[in-house]
């Protein structure tokens, strides 16, 4: 077994500390030192210097934080808590003081670069051997992932003459096995004015129609998918819906998604308030400032996306997500800027599908990667410098999400399957 390429360090995380590095408990500290540095991994962060107190995010290595007080160890801690900032206590061994003064954090959600990204989507009876570390490949003992499947490469290594990925995760996957991703080339659209609107956006390449003696004519003239037209107007022709955009020219009402002006705002949405409006029915989102639009962007959602008004529990950088049984499995690592509103529903980015404005979800409103960082910072709580992750307090509420309509099928778009009950029992409608 040769090793012929060493593994890049990954992004965001430290290199294993010597055992001397690690903070002893009981040892003698300065009283309270000019700031702390993670030295490995991510720490915890509380309201308040206890761990029966609320979670308030994470932190990693980003910098040397400031110290604003330093509290004896206990609480449930062995190691001394240090206030790095309102509301933002943190014990750990990997958490180590340090004589000089504080540096510019870094802004984790900024400093990232998502991708390269590579995936496969296998069949039924088809498996990918994943290894989650290299004594594990080297002993062959792999995950067998089906269905979706995506991770972010940071390195290759050359093993046995073959070529293996190494993802974000430190896991191991076979090169031939995946292959790379295209990024899309969706990005929302920017609102000057709230009279922008209404505006049209094909969901697939389509044909242009002219309106003729009350009849539809194709022009030879088409719409690439993704492509943004002005207009809204939707009326009948020949029994057919369409939409009549600038020019007189029309397209057929399911090829396209209509953005309108949203509703008015849920009570109590303050005039300069930015909060996010999704239209189940168009697969649009909206981001709102007050009672006024100022983008709007094309999602892939599902049939489970939740409706309702909820406020963001929590804001992530990234997040590993995988579902590895029933109909659908996938296993998706390095999820970029997710915010979730509703238990595991959520914004979010999606590098392994090109599919926005169609169902490829299975509830979360996915995203360009460009969309979902737009939306990751609009929303609140503000991300501080050096977080990894945070969640809303009383000093910083959540965004406010509003999920309206219903969910509509377009042609083409795949159904899920009715289940069907034991013999002789008749499912209600």
């Amino acid at each position: 077994m040769a090793l012929v390429a060493l593994v890049v360090p990954l992004a965001l995380s430290v290199a294993p500390a010597p055992a001397s590095a690690r903070q002893r408990p009981g040892a003698r500290l300065p009283r309270r030192p000019p700031s702390v540095e993670v030295y490995k991994g991510q720490i915890r962060i509380r309201a308040r210097p206890a761990t029966t107190a609320p979670i308030r995010g994470y932190i990693t290595g980003a910098g040397r934080f400031p110290v604003h007080a330093v509290r004896s160890r206990g609480a449930g801690c062995k190691y001394p808590w240090y206030k790095l900032g309102p509301e933002a206590w943190a014990c750990s061994g990997w958490l180590l003081p340090r004589r000089a003064k504080p540096t510019a954090l870094r802004r984790l959600e900024a400093s990232w670069r998502p991708g390269p990204f590579f995936g496969a989507r296998t069949g039924r009876y088809q498996r990918i051997s994943f290894y989650r570390t290299l004594p594990d490949l080297a002993r062959g003992r792999a995950l067998r992932l089906r269905g979706t499947i995506g991770f972010e490469v940071h390195s290759r290594i050359l093993l046995r003459r073959r070529t293996y990925l190494v993802t974000r995760s430190g896991g191991l996957v076979d090169a031939s096995q995946v292959t790379k991703l295209r990024r899309t080339s969706l990005v929302g659209v920017a609102l000057r004015r709230a009279r922008d609107l209404p505006l049209v956006i094909a969901l697939q390449e389509t044909p242009l129609f002219k309106i003729v003696r009350g009849r539809l004519q194709p022009s030879g003239a088409r719409l690439a998918r993704y492509a943004v037209r002005a207009g809204g107007r939707t009326r009948r022709v020949g029994g057919r819906a369409v939409v009549v955009l600038k020019g007189g020219v029309a397209v057929r009402r399911l090829d396209v998604a209509l953005a309108g002006r949203p509703p008015a705002p849920p009570a109590g949405v303050g005039a300069k308030e930015r909060w996010v409006d999704v239209d189940l029915a168009e697969r649009l989102v909206f981001a709102m400032r007050g009672r006024t639009p100022v983008r709007v962007m094309l999602t892939s959602l599902g049939v489970r996306t939740p409706a309702g008004i909820f406020r963001v529990e929590r804001k992530l950088v990234f997040k590993d997500m995988q579902q590895r049984h029933g109909a659908a499995p996938f296993y998706l690592e390095a999820i970029p800027y997710v915010a979730f509103f509703k238990g595991d529903f959520g914004f979010h980015g999606a590098y392994w599908h090109d599919g926005f404005g169609r169902r490829l979800s299975h509830g979360c409103p996915n995203l360009s990667l460009a969309d979902a960082r737009f939306v990751f910072d609009w929303l609140g709580p503000r991300l501080p410098a050096g977080f990894f992750s945070i969640r809303p307090t009383k000093l910083d509420k959540g965004g406010l999400v509003r999920v309206r309509g219903r969910y509509a099928f377009r042609p083409g778009e795949p159904r899920p399957k009715k289940r069907r009950g034991p013999a002789g029992f008749r499912r209600r409608r």
